[in-house]
């Protein structure tokens, strides 16, 4: 593993403590207070990326860091190197001092809500209330009914002269089949007419023919 440096020790405690931050997060947190700028911290957190000390990662639509080695692990050799040459490989001695030391007032990461405008939202809500009777538009049924009335009809009229077409050899061999039986009818019902004609005709004959007859007898 690579050593870390005092700065990079600085950003581990951070991404340890939120286990991912962003640069600007990481930026308004290093506990020294020194001014640094956001370039800064970048770069120091893409040195520890490539000393994988770190990892980037994508939270949402924002980039953030995370650590990519735990406390113990980047912690435990410092600390080693610090009992042996320091004090003489002497654990409570270190303890010891680190129990005197006093405590420094840490940075608390600040979350910001977003600003929501209350007067705002309740117009859009009142507007949308008063638009709804606008979204129903019923008149333009009976259009449809007529439109699909139109295309039934045009569907409709194929299917029609087709059946006529087919029809119209039947008719035909029907009107062949009955003019026949039509003349037969007609003659007897002009018979049934001119027979009492006939009659009539022959009783008003029959006395001429009998004086004929007579005459004739005579010569």
């Amino acid at each position: 593993m690579n050593r870390p440096s005092n700065l990079e020790l600085q950003v581990l405690a951070i991404l340890w403590k939120h286990e991912a931050s962003t640069v600007r997060e990481v930026l308004d947190e290093l506990p020294d207070g020194r001014d640094r700028a956001y370039t800064t911290v970048l770069s120091v957190l893409q040195n520890m990326t490539s000393k994988k000390l770190a990892r980037r990662e994508l939270i949402g639509r924002a980039h953030a860091y995370a650590p990519a080695v735990s406390r113990k692990d980047a912690l435990a050799p410092l600390v080693a190197e610090w009992v042996h040459h320091f004090f003489s490989g002497d654990v409570d001695e270190l303890v010891a001092l680190a129990r005197s030391v006093p405590k420094r007032p840490v940075k608390q990461r600040t979350v910001t809500k977003p600003k929501t405008n209350t007067g705002n939202m309740a117009k859009k809500k009142t507007a949308k209330k008063t638009a709804a009777p606008k979204k129903a538009a019923k008149p333009a049924a009976p259009k449809k009914k007529v439109a699909a009335k139109k295309v039934a009809k045009k569907a409709a009229a194929p299917k029609k002269k087709v059946a006529a077409k087919k029809a119209a050899p039947k008719k035909k061999v029907a009107a062949k089949k009955a003019a026949p039986k039509k003349k037969v009818a007609a003659k007897k019902v002009a018979k049934k007419a001119a027979a009492p004609k006939k009659k009539v005709a022959a009783k008003k004959a029959a006395p001429k023919k009998k004086a004929a007859k007579k005459k004739a007898a005579k010569k």
